[in-house]
């Protein structure tokens, strides 16, 4: 888990890490993969999904309230950098704070942890879409089990833009006041073992694994060419998409694109 500068100043985790002993002993999914040294610490091997699974579904349970399932063949996202994200979402829209504030997340994956924490946290209406059939059905059931179908709404997304399927009912008059995306990095196998391979001699090897399905972390033109996607899509529909917020593989932040501001 990523504990550093870059971590946003009101973030939980920047101010205190998570307490390993503490959360063994409240949850038993958790104490159950736990490993106990003979000094008596409590520490997790962050190699094993099973591992990272059982210590996101404690923080979002222990700091949020939310009870939240991650099958250990799809992507499991650490709480403290997708809290980052919602957080840099709260001052990029603090001045709307006093109304309803919606967003459509790109890709909700199985957990779909960015509406249920920001719709948690604060309130807030989300559109969530998902290519992958599974993710669809897993991440219905954690909304569900959430109770936060009022505030969220999950729609399947295949071959097609994800603005499309929020705009393309004619009777719809949504307005988004962001869109956001966390895309799949690489565009292909070679690609993806690319990036590790290529790491520098004077870096540490990687602590984590992903357990990222591969249509989790691969895609047609890889980031690059799904953000240009995102932003022409959101050009077409400028005049009710307030900001576009995403974050690039080699990025340390988000970028952010206003789409009234956008000229071709």
């Amino acid at each position: 888990m990523a504990l550093n500068k870059y971590m946003h100043q009101r973030n939980i985790y920047k101010q205190k890490k998570p307490n390993f002993k503490e959360l063994a002993a409240k949850f038993d999914f958790f104490d159950a993969v736990a490993i106990k040294d003979e000094c008596g610490r409590v520490v997790l091997d962050f190699r094993i999904p099973s591992h990272l699974s059982a210590l996101s579904k404690a923080l979002l349970m222990n700091d949020f309230g939310l009870n939240v399932d991650f099958p250990g063949d799809r992507l499991i996202p650490t709480v403290p950098l997708r809290l980052n994200y919602i957080l840099w979402l709260e001052d990029l829209l603090k001045s709307k704070f006093s109304e309803p504030v919606s967003i459509l997340d790109i890709g909700v994956g199985a957990s779909c942890i960015y509406p249920l924490l920001g719709s948690k946290k604060n309130s807030w209406q989300f559109f969530g879409t998902e290519s992958d059939t599974r993710n669809f059905r897993l991440a219905k059931e954690n909304v569900e089990k959430n109770d936060l179908n009022k505030s969220i709404k999950c729609k399947l997304d295949i071959n097609t833009s994800s603005l499309d399927v929020v705009f393309g009912d004619k009777q719809n008059t949504a307005y988004l006041d962001a869109v956001m995306a966390n895309p799949p990095f690489f565009c292909d196998t070679s690609d993806a073992v690319g990036s590790t391979t290529c790491r520098s001699l004077k870096r540490p090897p990687p602590k984590t694994i992903s357990s990222a399905a591969r249509h989790e972390s691969q895609t047609v033109g890889g980031e690059v060419y799904f953000c240009m996607r995102l932003i022409r899509d959101s050009i077409r529909y400028s005049t009710r998409v307030g900001y576009v917020y995403f974050q690039c593989e080699n990025s340390l932040v988000c970028h952010v694109i206003r789409c009234s501001e956008i000229y071709i």
